[in-house]
Formats: C-alpha cells, sequence, structure tokens
C-alpha cells in the first residue's frame, strides 16, 4: 500500500503503537473497575452513575470551551513560530480558568439546586460542590496535555495518561469497595486534583519545553479563534448530556431502572473498544488534519488513517461479538446477561461512528464552526426524536436501532460535505 510520507509506517504505526499500549492499559483498568462497579451497585446503581457521567462530561467540555482542541491544533500549526505557540497557550490558560472559576463556583455555590435538576435528589449536592472546586484543576489539565500532544511530544504525553490509567485504578478501586455507589461519585469529581499532579510530575520535562505563559487577557484575535472552538464544544458539551439523559430516562420510565442500566452498560461495553480509535483521532488526525496545506494532503491522511485502521477494528469487532458472552461475563455480572441479545445492534453502531468521526474531525481542525454545529444537532436531535419514536415500540431495542440510524445520518452527510463543501471551502 502507497502512503503519502507523512503516513508511512515509521510516523503512523511508531505512534499508533504507543498509542494503543497506553489505551490497552486504559481498558485493562476500566474493566477491572467496571466489575466492581457491577458487582457493588448493579444495573439501577449503573442508571445513576449514568446521570452524573453525563453531568460532570458536561460541566467539564462547558469549562474547557473546546480548549484542548484548540491548543492542540494551534499549537501544531505553530510549530516553527515560537510566538504563536506562546499566544495560543497563554490565551488558552487565561480563558481556560476565568471560564472554570466561574463555572466552578456556580456549582459550588449551588450544588443542591444542580443535583434536583439533573439527578432528581439532592443527595449527592456535596459532591457537585467538590466538583465545582476541582473543575479549574481539570480543564489546567487538560490545556497541558493538549499542549503537549500539539508540541509532537507523543511519549511523553502516553507515559502521562499511563500514569493517569494506574492512579485512576487504584483511587476508584477503593473508593468502590469501600463505599459503592457513593465512593464511585467521589471518584469521578476527585480524580481531576489528582491527575493534574500526575501530568506536573511526569511530563515536568515536556512542560519545561514550552513557550513562557502571558498572564495577560488574550487580544481579539486569540479570542476570536478560541471562541469558534469554545462554540462547537459547547453545543456538545451541553446537547450530548440532555440528549443522553433524556433517553436514560425514557428507558427507565417505560421499561424500568435494571433495562436502563443495561442500556447505560451497553454505552459504556462499547466506549472501552471505542476509546483506542476515538483517542487516536484526537491524538493524531486532529493535528495533523490542522497542518494540512490543501485538500489532497488531509484526503491522504484521513484514508490513511482508515486503511491502517478499520481491517483491525472490523476483526476485533468480529473478536468481540464471539466472545460476548464470555466478556459480559468477565466485566459484570449475571444481572447483565441481557446486554448478550443487543451486542450485535450496538457494535454496528459503534462503527459506523468510528467512520463518520474521520471525516468530522476536520470542522474542529479547519475551525468551521457553522458546519461543526448544525451536523452535530443533526446527529444528536435525530438519534433523540428516533429514541422517542422508537422506544415506546420496541423498548430497548429501538433505542439501539435509533443508535444506528443516527450514525448512518451523520456518516452519510459528512461523506457527502467532505467531497463537496469541504474540499472546496475548507482548505483555501
Amino acid at each position: 500500500m502507497n502512503l503519502p510520507r507523512f503516513l508511512k509506517p515509521t510516523t503512523l504505526a511508531r505512534i499508533t503503537t504507543a498509542h494503543t499500549a497506553s489505551q490497552l492499559l486504559r481498558l485493562l483498568a476500566a474493566f477491572v473497575v467496571n466489575k466492581a462497579l457491577a458487582l457493588f451497585v448493579g444495573p439501577a446503581g449503573f442508571a445513576l452513575l449514568g446521570n452524573f457521567r453525563d453531568l460532570l462530561a458536561g460541566v467539564q467540555q462547558t469549562a474547557a470551551l473546546g480548549l484542548q482542541n484548540g491548543v492542540t491544533a494551534q499549537i501544531a500549526t505553530g510549530d516553527q513560530d515560537l510566538e504563536k505557540q506562546r499566544g495560543a497557550l497563554s490565551a488558552a490558560l487565561v480563558i481556560g480558568l476565568s471560564g472554570s472559576i466561574i463555572i466552578g463556583g456556580v456549582l459550588a455555590i449551588a450544588p443542591s439546586w444542580v443535583g434536583q435538576q439533573v439527578l432528581g435528589t439532592t443527595r449527592y449536592g456535596m459532591h457537585i460542590h467538590v466538583m465545582g472546586i476541582s473543575l479549574p484543576l481539570h480543564v489546567l489539565n487538560l490545556i497541558l496535555l493538549s499542549a503537549i500532544n500539539g508540541a509532537g511530544k507523543y511519549k511523553r504525553y502516553v507515559a502521562i495518561m499511563s500514569a493517569s490509567y494506574l492512579m485512576n485504578l487504584g483511587v476508584m478501586l477503593w473508593l468502590v469497595s469501600s463505599y459503592q455507589v457513593n465512593g464511585a461519585i467521589w471518584g469521578l469529581v476527585a480524580l481531576p486534583a489528582v491527575q493534574l499532579l500526575i501530568t506536573i510530575a511526569v511530563g515536568y520535562k515536556a512542560l519545561q519545553t514550552l513557550p513562557k505563559v502571558r498572564w495577560n487577557w488574550p487580544n481579539r484575535a486569540w479570542l476570536s479563534t478560541y471562541g469558534q472552538y469554545a462554540l462547537m464544544a459547547l453545543v456538545t458539551a451541553i446537547v450530548a448530556p440532555v440528549v443522553y439523559i433524556y433517553v436514560r430516562n425514557t428507558l427507565a420510565d417505560q421499561l424500568g431502572d435494571d433495562l436502563a442500566g443495561i442500556w447505560e452498560a451497553l454505552n459504556r461495553f462499547s466506549k472501552y473498544y471505542l476509546v483506542i480509535l476515538t483517542s487516536l483521532a484526537s491524538f493524531y488526525l486532529l493535528p495533523e488534519i490542522a497542518k494540512a496545506v490543501d485538500f489532497k494532503k488531509a484526503n491522504a491522511t484521513i484514508l490513511g488513517y482508515l486503511k491502517l485502521l478499520l481491517p483491525s477494528t472490523l476483526l476485533g469487532m468480529l473478536m468481540v461479538y464471539l466472545l460476548r458472552d464470555w466478556l459480559i461475563e468477565i466485566v459484570y455480572t449475571d444481572e447483565f446477561d441481557l446486554m448478550t441479545d443487543y451486542m450485535d445492534l450496538q457494535l454496528i453502531g459503534d462503527f459506523l461512528k468510528i467512520v463518520a468521526m474521520a471525516f468530522a474531525i476536520q470542522a474542529v481542525a479547519r475551525r468551521r464552526t457553522f458546519l461543526y454545529i448544525w451536523t452535530e444537532l443533526l446527529s444528536l436531535g435525530s438519534y433523540a426524536l428516533l429514541a422517542c419514536y422508537l422506544i415506546p415500540k420496541t423498548g430497548l431495542l429501538g433505542s439501539l436501532h435509533a443508535y444506528i440510524y443516527s450514525n448512518t445520518i451523520y456518516l452519510v452527510v459528512f461523506l457527502i460535505l467532505h467531497y463537496t463543501r469541504i474540499k472546496k471551502q475548507a482548505y483555501d
């Protein structure tokens, strides 16, 4: 297979191997934590944790304002321009810390109200209070990691992430085994502080190579640049958790908490094998497409990425399907055996999502804000509407059909856009 120079195995294969090893460690840690959750909290506990995860993800993504993508892209495109890198990093830190302090302050001041609105209870007010306090630490960690990634310090980035996964595993196992659901939630909100310490300790040398930060308020150019990333991130941060909470609550209302927990467990299970490819897209595709000088080079990057990774992805998914009974027994408990009846549909939807993501990431890398927003709303909106229509008719099966149909729509739309609008406009 003839690949362009920047996709030859000496580059892509080396990056992929190191990154995959780190993500396999993440998978192993997630499996162990998931087994502990299955043993100690059960399907109903999974549903509650799912809502809390969506709340946490929405808050963290809103506070981050998409800066992690912006920093990676801007540092990567300024690899020969120290002043551009300095400006990119300084602006991101000032904007990110300011925004996260404001959002975190709201959570810290009104945790009971937030808990009642999202979780339907004020029981977890203290957890949300701590979430607000730790939010600036999470954003600071994201920006530093993104700068290391954008600067091409791949080995150090992988080392930091690997150390974080091991630390997360130890902390979560202790909390879940000792305090069950309450402990799991404490782990989710408290880990950002631990991860920042790991980034500073393990990534110290890489951080030393970054330009010195100016703590001035960013100029209009940087506000405009990061404003575009922020707008894209806010759409996902606000809409995605709302959609998933809506689907989960619809399932709980119509089918019960246990079946809602099965749906949550399916989503969690798929994230374990999706994490390698989804993170590799941000880790490798995002900076490469941001640096692409024309459509031809970007197209070669995307197609080369898919040609190298999709065969192994298909083989891996086939193995997951064939071994689904054994895997679910290992990762979960007998209460989750119903997952095996729906695994094929989950895998189909996930495969469509992986392919679509490789094309969709151009919208972020090339700062096509309007394109990103309307396609993201199309994807999430179609999923919510289809789930609303299909769940009352076919139950849990309807939610999975909705997932497949919405990802099919998303992929088809981006394939059309890739060879028409994006080709003509995004690489001018």
